[in-house]
Formats: C-alpha cells, sequence, structure tokens
C-alpha cells in the first residue's frame, strides 16, 4: 500500500510537529514496514495529515472546504490529531474525540504521537521501589482536577497530589521530579484536563506504572485489553480512590508491567507510525460500501454538528459571559 504523509496548509503548527512528514517517513522506514512512502498525493492509497495542535472551529469549516487535499482526495484522506477538543472534521485518530462528536464509520481514538516527557525517560525507565500509592501534579484545567486538588483524602497508605501550574515550560529539575515520582507510585491518577484524554496516561505506562484514568469521554484506543493494564475510575467517584486503589494494590506490578508492555507494542518509538498506519488502513477498509465523503462534508454545515460542537449563536454568545464570571469567581 502506498502512503503520502504531509500536513494541512494554512494552519500553525507548534515545533514539535513540523517535521512530522521526516519523522513518519524515518520511523515507517526503520520498522520495515509493508508501507510504500510517495512523495505525490495523487499517488497514494492513503493520504495521511496530521492537523494542527489549536482547536478548530466554526470558522475553520470554509478553510477545510477550501483545501485542496479535502477537494480532491477526500475518500483517501485521513488524520492524525490531538486537539484537546476536535470537532471531528476528517476521519482518522483522535485522542480528544469525545462520545457526542465521535462516529466509528470516521473516527477512532488513538494516542500521542509527539509526547512532551523526552525519550530518554521513556526508553529505558529507571529502577524504583514504589512506596506510594498514588500520585498526581498537574494543573487545575478541569472541574475534576480542581476538586481532586481539594480533596481530603483518608487513606492508610501514603500518597501524594501536587498542584504545578505549568504548560509544557517545565525545568529540568521538575521534569525528573515528575518522572521519579510517578516510579514511585504504585498508581499514578490521570483526570481529564482540558482534553478527555491526557498525555500522562501514556508516560505512565511507558514508566512501567499503571495508569488511573478519570475521563468519563474518554475514548479509549482499541487492541490494548485496558482492563489489565489501566484503572478506570469515574469522575463522580474519585473520593473513592484510596479505597479502590488499596483494594487493586496487590495487582498493581503486573498491572504496570502490562502496561508498559502494551505502550512498546503499540506506542513505542519503533512502533507508534507502525501501529498508526495499521489502524487507518483498518480504518478505511471497514467503511460501509455506501460510504460518501462528500455527503459527510456537508454535515459540517448542519444543525447538528454545530450542536454537538457547542457552536450555536446561543452558545457562543453566552461564552464571554461565562468567561467573564469565571474570572471574577474566587480562586
Amino acid at each position: 500500500m502506498k502512503i503520502h504523509c504531509t500536513r494541512l496548509k494554512g494552519f500553525k503548527y507548534p515545533v514539535w510537529e513540523r517535521d512530522f512528514v521526516g519523522v513518519a517517513r524515518k520511523e515507517l522506514r526503520a520498522a520495515g514496514s509493508p508501507y510504500e512512502i510517495v512523495e505525490r498525493p495523487e499517488e497514494a492509497d492513503l493520504i495521511i495529515v496530521l492537523e494542527s495542535n489549536a482547536d478548530k472551529t466554526y470558522r475553520d469549516i470554509a478553510r477545510y472546504e477550501r483545501e485542496p487535499l479535502v477537494r480532491l482526495h477526500g475518500d483517501r484522506l485521513f488524520t492524525i490529531n490531538y486537539e484537546p477538543t476536535p470537532a471531528g472534521f476528517l476521519p482518522g485518530l483522535y485522542t480528544g474525540l469525545t462520545p457526542a462528536v465521535f462516529n466509528p464509520n470516521r473516527h477512532r481514538g488513538w494516542a500521542y504521537l509527539f509526547p512532551p516527557l523526552h525519550s530518554r525517560f521513556l526508553l529505558s525507565p529507571d529502577s524504583v521501589e514504589p512506596t506510594l500509592l498514588f500520585s498526581f501534579r498537574g494543573a487545575r484545567s478541569h472541574p475534576v482536577r480542581e476538586r481532586l486538588l481539594t480533596l481530603t483524602f483518608q487513606s492508610g497508605h501514603p500518597f501524594r497530589i501536587t498542584h504545578m501550574d505549568r504548560w509544557f515550560n517545565h525545568t529540568e529539575d521538575e521534569t525528573v521530579s515528575y518522572v521519579q515520582e510517578i516510579l514511585a507510585s504504585h498508581f499514578v491518577l490521570c483526570p481529564r484536563g482540558l482534553s478527555p484524554s491526557s498525555h500522562r496516561c501514556y508516560e505512565v505506562m511507558a514508566l512501567g506504572r499503571c495508569p488511573v484514568i478519570i475521563a468519563d469521554d474518554w475514548i479509549p484506543p482499541r487492541g490494548i485489553d485496558w482492563e489489565t493494564c489501566s484503572v478506570r475510575v469515574a469522575e463522580a467517584d474519585i473520593d473513592r480512590l484510596p479505597e479502590i486503589l488499596t483494594r487493586l494494590l496487590p495487582e498493581a506490578p503486573v498491572m504496570g508491567a502490562a502496561a508498559r508492555a502494551a505502550w512498546q507494542h503499540s506506542f513505542g518509538y519503533d512502533r507508534r507510525f507502525v501501529s498508526a498506519v495499521n489502524e487507518l488502513v483498518d480504518l478505511q477498509r471497514s467503511r460501509p460500501v455506501e460510504h460518501d465523503e462528500r455527503l459527510e462534508r456537508r454535515y459540517w454545515r448542519s444543525k447538528e454538528f454545530y450542536t454537538v460542537n457547542h457552536w450555536t449563536l446561543r452558545e457562543r454568545l453566552a461564552r464571554p459571559f461565562q468567561r467573564l464570571f469565571k474570572s471574577m469567581s474566587p480562586g
């Protein structure tokens, strides 16, 4: 199968996404994948675009409609997308898509291709004996995290919860401390933030610890037995975390090892692009016979699409007042 990797024109990409095409080609070839990389989209059976990380809005509909790849090759065009709250314009792999927007004929849950934590920490994690039942450090980026950071837990085992108001700008010492805290924990809490998905979940898996996923809207990647390598806790049940995790404590080492193995198999640096392309190929092949991507694009202008993405006129008019109210609220 012939693959063409590219980015969409007209969108601003952060630094770590700008070499997507080069990294994809290099890793697909190094992995000995069966996919042939071609230079021109016209030659490809599958066209893969990395969308920029910024959330898109109703204002971007016209931009997508004008995009030559969408207009000329829409039936072969798929995305790898890890916006915090994506609209789901294109078929493909998404980290942050919610069930309200999710369409199983077009979308699949997926991991982050470019974790912010440097590969030197993830490829060969240190051997540390865990002493904490669970830990979490992070920003107050969602009401679930706000509650987590203010709850008073009662536990017979030590744990650690730390507020850290930084966004991908941590110092070297803070990063090392973060990694050491994960390694010192039997379980690591991975509550949702701006997105239902969390970089932390996959970093924890890579480091051989069991992630505790607290995100009711999270759509997990397929092909992983998540019950053996993670713990799901409903957002409403976070006050029960010590009870839930104490009961699972004897299983923590096995679950952590399973998490590491699952990460290496599907998301490790020698597998991540092959796994992503495999999933996209499967998505393309599993489309219903009657699938028509032109009809799917008409959906972008529908009332339903605006509603599931919270783009209705009423919501847009209310948003500035909601932000003002939030800025005036104590805490």
